[in-house]
């Protein structure tokens, strides 16, 4: 039986082939092949490669800005539906507060991190903690409504306190 040699970027979980490469922006990107067989997989992604090159992958959404006032609104009236609804009304105006007049794509690590240091002086962590998952949870309905950007929802998630 021959043995294939191991190509950069391709992986195997159970018996698919997966594939990872860098979109035009740095980021990395995993996705399946969607093949058990290896040439496959390595076609796959050299075709993906050489689209990055040539500037046509990935398809970015348009995502309009918006201040985080505004989707905190739609997110508002989203969350009745919820059974923590009555408890979001009292974090929401929370958040609204501390970024409300920011675009929802200004926000970033840094003013996150220094918002939980202040909140840390008077609050548990535990309370800055759901405020931090509410935020974030509030940006990745965004993302999914066309509101936001992607990023942040990755911001939130690596600011989470200890």
């Amino acid at each position: 039986m021959k043995v294939m040699r191991r190509h950069k970027g391709l992986y195997k979980r159970g018996r698919i082939w997966w594939m990872m490469y860098s979109d035009g922006h740095g980021r990395t990107i995993r996705e399946s092949a969607g093949t058990t067989s290896q040439r496959e997989a390595e076609y796959i992604l050299n075709c993906k490669k050489k689209a990055v090159r040539e500037g046509k992958l990935p398809d970015l959404k348009k995502i309009k800005h918006c201040k985080l006032v505004e989707l905190a609104q739609d997110y508002l009236k989203w969350s009745e539906r919820q059974r923590v609804h009555k408890t979001k009304k009292y974090w929401i105006p929370q958040l609204i507060k501390a970024f409300g007049n920011l675009n929802v794509s200004d926000l970033n690590p840094k003013i996150i991190e220094q918002w939980q240091s202040e909140r840390l002086k008077t609050n548990k962590p535990s309370t800055v903690n759901r405020l931090t998952t509410c935020l974030k949870h509030m940006i990745n309905k965004g993302v999914e409504w066309g509101n936001g950007n992607g990023r942040n929802f990755e911001i939130s998630e690596k600011s989470q306190t200890t």
